[in-house]
């Protein structure tokens, strides 16, 4: 009788940190590009003194509006490369 293994079972595929490490990079490394170019483009056009939420404008610093917007450029950003490695993985 077969014992089963720990941590694998039947469809399960294990993949080494290198591997893991290398999609980080795929995902991470063109996505902070493109948030850093989007941050540039954005506040270019927009003024972060100027930003309201809900009407209410924002009690943030400057450097806090630019450091918010980035990384939320930045989730996006991940998300789309993040999705677009899942999708053209291999079957």
């Amino acid at each position: 009788m077969e014992r089963p293994r720990p941590g694998g079972g039947a469809g399960i595929r294990r993949i080494g940190a290198s591997a893991v490490l290398q999609r980080a990079i795929w995902i991470l490394w063109p996505s902070f590009l493109i948030a850093a170019a989007a941050e540039m483009a954005f506040f270019a056009l927009f003024d972060p003194g100027e930003l309201t939420l809900f009407g209410q404008p924002l009690d943030l610093s400057r450097t806090a509006v630019y450091s918010i917007g980035f990384f939320l450029f930045w989730g996006f950003a991940a998300a789309s490369s993040a999705l677009s490695l899942y999708l053209g993985r291999e079957r």
